[in-house]
């Protein structure tokens, strides 16, 4: 998958092993979805998926919508983590 890294100003290609090893160096993901999404409950909508790790094996997806940064948050681990983070969903993908 295609990816910007916004830090060191170069494209880069990148498998999803690759995400999840730059999340655990320390890095974020930005997922940037092909349309706004809402959660089973209906309750938060949003267009942007930032992921990184709080600790070993243990990842943070907060949220943007329309430019606006969410106060949600989600936390997971790295067994559920094939569940819920898609970057081959992503229109753009960027690395900060």
């Amino acid at each position: 998958m295609k990816a910007f890294d916004v830090v060191k100003n170069e494209a880069l290609d990148v498998d999803y092993d690759g995400f999840v090893q730059i999340m655990e160096s320390g890095r974020q993901v930005d997922v940037f979805l092909p349309e706004e999404k809402t959660d089973s409950d209906g309750y938060l909508t949003w267009d942007v998926e930032h992921w990184s790790t709080t600790a070993p094996g243990k990842f943070i997806r907060t949220y943007t919508l329309k430019g606006r940064v969410l106060r949600d948050y989600t936390m997971h681990n790295a067994y559920d983590l094939k569940t819920d983070f898609h970057p081959e969903l992503a229109v753009k993908i960027e690395i900060s």
